[in-house]
């Protein structure tokens, strides 16, 4: 009777630790269930009296970027970042930092100050300049009138068309720095307009059809998280979707997996993480897409977010981050003083309150 106990603990122990794999048997199970996010953005100033510009950004002197006043014209900015199906709804989870499109409003409006003083200052310039002219004329008048010279009714009359033309465009410079004056940048709106899409990890990408379009439905921007949904809502056949797990397994341990854990291996002692670094640039091959599996060590566990060893580029948020039996245990966020060498996920528990949202 003892034997066979043994036999079957050891038989136990084997298929366990049979469920411990390695970095090629998770990309080989879950490459399917991971995405590609391409996000397109631009920003909309819109004027008080309803009228909208258009622009990129921000550029490093303090300007708008591709100013335009045509929608159809306006060069979006790209980014990418990684997801992951978690229901057969279309459901993907990635990052809120990847699909936000927040604007600093304020830098905004200080651009639109700026623009206002620059043009008040030409205005104030312009202005003196025609003052002085028109000092010049006046004085000339006052010499025909004085007889300092041979008066000439042709010079008269040309000198005072000067006049009465430099005082119409005098008046106009005023009226333009009062227009000026009055306009109140607190009653500019400024607002961001995002496009989603996903490609899907091993399939080829030749032009913008290749991208599957979506919409957010669900954000945690607090804890840098966000739910995309495919238009269709409906996750294609043989993807593979992510299951998301009712206990943190970092924390929850079965029976056989603390025993495993304590003779044998911690099934959280080795972590991957699969996503796209650098977005299409590294992802791009002549077999297709192809998502990067790396993998790390836990460096500190905190009640909402994980620190690891794990390399990790830019591109890679929203990535999954899993444990050797392939459970689900982080969302990818982003790297730590500036180095690829530490990188941080938002914990699963955090996920589930977005997900239980309604």
């Amino acid at each position: 009777m003892a034997g066979l106990k043994i036999c079957v603990l050891c038989l136990l122990s084997l298929s366990l630790i049979s469920c411990i794999r390695n970095s090629e048997e998770i990309y080989s199970e879950m490459k399917s269930g991971l995405v590609l996010i391409k996000v397109e953005r631009y920003q909309v100033l819109t004027f008080p009296n309803g009228e909208k510009m258009y622009f990129t950004g921000l550029e490093s002197d303090g300007s708008l970027a591709n100013v335009t006043s045509s929608a159809d014209s306006i060069i979006s900015s790209t980014a990418y970042g990684s997801g992951f199906f978690v229901s057969d709804k279309g459901e993907i989870v990635t990052a809120h930092h990847v699909i936000t499109s927040k604007t600093n409003e304020e830098e905004v409006r200080n651009v639109i100050r700026a623009a206002i003083d620059y043009g008040k200052s030409a205005l104030n310039d312009e202005y003196n300049q025609m003052s002085e002219l028109l000092w010049q004329l006046n004085i000339r008048q006052e010499e025909l009138y004085d007889g300092l010279y041979s008066y000439n009714w042709e010079d008269d009359w040309e000198n005072q068309l000067f006049i009465s033309a430099l005082e119409e465009q005098m008046e106009e410079h005023r009226q333009r720095y009062r227009d000026l004056a009055a306009i109140d940048p607190a009653r500019f709106d400024v607002s961001g307009v995002t496009v989603v899409s996903v490609a899907y990890n091993d399939t080829h990408i030749t032009n913008d059809s290749d991208f599957t379009p979506c919409v957010v439905t669900k954000e945690d921007e607090e804890n840098d998280l966000a739910v995309l949904q495919l238009k269709d809502k409906a996750t294609p056949l043989g993807k593979y979707v992510f299951p998301i797990p009712s206990k943190d397994p970092l924390e929850n341990y079965s029976f056989y997996e603390d025993i495993i854990k304590r003779i044998q291996k911690d099934k959280n002692e080795q972590l991957y993480l699969l996503g796209f670094n650098l977005g299409p640039s590294l992802a791009l091959t002549s077999e297709g897409l192809m998502a990067q599996i790396n993998q790390g060590n836990i460096s500190q566990k905190q009640p909402s977010r994980l620190m690891y060893s794990i390399p990790a580029l830019p591109g890679s948020s929203g990535a999954p981050v899993v444990n050797s039996r392939g459970e689900l245990v982080a969302v990818n966020n982003a790297g730590l003083s500036n180095t690829q060498s530490f990188n941080y996920g938002v914990r699963i528990n955090k996920l589930h309150n977005l997900l239980d949202q309604k």
